[in-house]
């Protein structure tokens, strides 16, 4: 009688319950060979500040730390530029702006294998 009276009462509360599946898994994208440019064209004279900042950003440590050399242009126009950014004890890491050539900020790149350190 108890396990009919249970059986009764916990019916209801279960009738609205539906097993459903997860959603599929969005499709894969393929990777573009060069990113795309992430920031408006910089004058020239504002590239190697924004540089810093990003790699400030980068690798964690304050604008001051990050030194930047001379912009370089490249055969196709676009254009880069070295530097290091000083992680005290970590010693310094030397990295590369990459810009469009139209100016357009791409992204920092280390000049390290990160995983042989």
């Amino acid at each position: 009688m108890k396990v009919l009276l249970i059986a009764a009462l916990t019916s209801p509360l279960l009738a609205g319950c539906v097993q459903t599946a997860a959603p599929p898994p969005p499709p894969a994208a393929s990777a573009p060979a060069m990113p795309a440019a992430s920031s408006a064209p910089l004058t020239p004279g504002n590239m190697a500040a924004y540089c810093r900042g990003e790699a400030s950003g980068q690798y964690g440590v304050r604008p001051l730390y990050i030194k930047t050399g001379a912009t370089k242009t490249a055969a196709d126009g676009s254009f880069s530029i070295d530097g290091t950014a000083d992680k005290g004890t970590e010693g310094k890491k030397p990295f590369r702006c990459r810009f469009t050539a139209k100016r357009e900020f791409i992204d920092v790149m280390s000049l390290v294998d990160e995983g042989k350190l």
